[in-house]
């Protein structure tokens, strides 16, 4: 059972107190913010370079020309300083021009110009009236990372941004500011494609794997591996989820007012997409308004094996974008969202704040972080602007090759204990169930097969193979009274149309036949 509570301020400190953090006095970077899109925010310890390589993926040939599939990444990481004097932290246009790759730069002010006009007519971008002059203010905004800064050496864990290097490029220099290295892998061209990927599936497909292989390379290039994080923004966390669910080296997700959970986005018709397969913790961060669209959100209290992290934003001024680059380009350093200036600004530096809290108690790998935030939410109450519901972890079922391996006396108890917390496991199918009882006959022995007859009989009384199973193993067990009992109330069965039926009702016909002449 999930516990919910509404509180009512949702500052850094009170952060610190709910994930059991401590940021520490001096800990936080003396640069001056002002005028960039991290006024307000709080930062770590370091400097933040950014790296922006294009790179190869060897391991898919998508055509007979290419060598592979070309994929950039934009990496931010702890530097040792700021850069060389006199450059320029990197913009929200520097960021968005990253997809044109190698274009001139007449391509580029052409670029310029249509981000301006998106801006100021596309209010779901600008979120608020534009002049073109306030628009290219906005994409001109700088942050703090600063291209090829010189890095600084140390075992970072690694957050893996999913749908590119700009809606969440001063989420991902605020993390390299407290020690994390964040790989955001894009596209900067087409290539050439025998298969058509335009579709949704394709296309999420293509960036799953882009990520796949940049966390791959990550992983070779390190010794021991590094932990790995996957968040993302609005359709960026479905890719992120998705990311987690097909990889088991992710060790916790994060989402960010993602509509993951509706059937506008229907993610229950693409491959790899289950709430069974989501074993990570989950930090779930979004609007209410976004939380009311999500028809499907039965899906995430279904992902019963995550320990989830459910943060709602209860104020309607906060708008979509105001979580990504795009509206805190617009946001700041303008100040030009009226009466929700101070609201929007807040609620930033909060998500900003959480995701980092929350990403340094998984990087310690302890449940220390756990244990805090639910004594804090037993502890306080009160209507607030935010809403948090924890949900907490269940160990899932065995799969039957697990079971097999392991197979001896404790082994039914084992499957009645795990039916009762995770009773849709694939290892309670009636053909699985079978063929551990048939391995058990053989070892450890019968005794056993017959204690695991009785809880398949428990969960399928009509299956007519648990009596020919129940037949064998007490013969097997020397009760050749239980054993001609069990064929006869199998045989006894009407064979009806199924083949299966029909042969294992023959076979047990066959075993009273013989029992009863011998």
């Amino acid at each position: 059972m999930a516990r919910s509570l509404r509180y009512a301020a949702y500052s850094p400190a009170l952060v610190a107190l709910v994930l059991g953090l401590s940021i520490g006095p001096g800990a936080a970077s003396s640069v001056d913010l002002t005028g960039t899109r991290l006024a307000g925010v709080r930062l770590g310890p370091h400097p933040v370079g950014v790296s922006i390589r294009s790179l190869v993926d060897p391991t898919r040939h998508i055509n007979a020309v290419d060598a592979g599939v070309r994929v950039a990444v934009a990496t931010w990481y702890p530097a040792l300083s700021r850069g060389s004097a006199g450059k320029r932290a990197m913009t929200a246009l520097d960021y968005q021009e990253l997809q044109l790759g190698t274009a001139d730069e007449a391509d580029r002010r052409h670029y310029e110009d249509d981000q301006i006009t998106a801006f100021c007519s596309w209010r779901h971008i600008g979120i608020v009236a534009l002049t073109r002059d306030q628009a290219g203010h906005a994409l001109r905004t700088g942050g703090i990372a600063v291209r090829d800064a010189p890095a600084r050496a140390g075992a970072w864990p690694v957050v893996m941004i999913l749908g590119g290097p700009y809606y969440l490029a001063s989420t991902a220099e605020t993390l390299a500011s407290f020690g994390f290295v964040v790989v955001a892998p894009y596209r900067t061209d087409d290539q050439q494609n025998e298969v058509s990927v335009q579709g949704f599936p394709g296309y999420l497909e293509n960036s799953i794997r882009d990520a796949e292989w940049a966390m791959q390379a990550q992983e070779r290039s390190r010794r021991p591996p590094p932990r790995l994080f996957a968040l993302g923004h609005g359709g960026g966390g479905l890719q992120a989820l998705l990311l987690a669910m097909r990889n088991r080296n992710v060790s916790a997700v994060v989402n960010i007012d993602s509509g993951n959970f509706s059937s506008r986005t229907n993610a229950r018709m693409l491959p790899f997409y289950s709430p069974r397969l989501l074993r990570v913790p989950y930090l779930h961060i979004l609007r209410a308004e976004t939380r009311k669209e999500l028809d499907q959100y039965d899906d995430f209290t279904a992902m019963a094996f995550s320990r989830r992290i459910e943060v709602v934003l209860q104020d309607d001024a906060v708008r979509h974008h105001d979580l990504s680059d795009i509206g805190r380009a617009v946001a700041v350093p303008m100040r030009i969202r009226g009466d929700a200036q101070g609201v929007v600004e807040r609620e930033y530096a909060d998500v900003q704040e959480t995701i980092v809290r929350f990403l340094q108690s998984q990087s310690t790998g302890s449940g220390e972080a756990a244990a805090a935030l639910d004594t804090w939410m037993t502890s306080h109450d009160g209507a607030s602007r935010h809403a948090v519901k924890v949900y907490p972890a269940v160990e899932p079922a065995p799969v039957v090759q697990q079971v097999i391996a392991a197979l001896d006396a404790s082994t039914p108890a084992m499957l009645r204990d795990a039916h009762g917390r995770d009773p849709g496991a694939p290892v309670f199918d009636a053909d699985n169930l079978a063929k551990i009882v048939a391995r058990a006959i053989v070892a450890p022995g019968p005794r056993t097969a017959l204690d695991i007859v009785n809880v398949a009989r428990e969960l399928y009384p009509d299956d007519r193979r648990f009596l020919a199973l129940k037949s064998e193993a007490s013969l097997a067990a020397g009760d050749r009274a239980a054993a001609l009992s069990a064929a006869r109330d199998c045989a006894a069965v009407p064979p009806g149309t199924d083949w299966q039926v029909q042969a294992t009702v023959a076979r047990c016909a066959e075993e009273v036949s013989r029992l009863t002449k011998d």
